[in-house]
């Protein structure tokens, strides 16, 4: 495979995709090849420099969870308290019907 002339690669789409993702690149492809021309050099280099990702994918997920579940909890909380307010209302507003009729 050579350049045209502008020194660039044909745009034929096996010697793209090998541009893109840095796989099976022939020694020419290989000597102009550069991590600017990588689609993937972002991604490829996270993984590589982040062996334990996936631990720490679920890790993030455990506090997901645990977020939901207080979140869950402080809901429950709130509509428990929700619940008495209502009760104590209902009650004061009878005793206020109560004196209110004695009067």
């Amino acid at each position: 495979m050579q350049a045209n002339r502008g020194g660039h690669w044909p745009d034929d789409s096996a010697s793209v995709n090998r541009q893109r993702c840095g796989a099976a690149l022939t020694p020419v492809d290989h000597a102009s090849y550069t991590s600017s021309q990588s689609d993937c050099s972002d991604r490829t280099s996270i993984i590589s420099n982040a062996p334990d990702l996936a631990d720490r994918l679920e890790s993030a997920l455990a506090h997901i969870d645990s977020a939901i579940a207080a979140r869950n909890a402080d809901k429950a909380v709130a509509e428990a308290r929700h619940a008495a307010l209502k009760a104590a209302a209902s009650e004061a507003v009878a005793a206020l019907d109560s004196l209110i009729g004695d009067g």
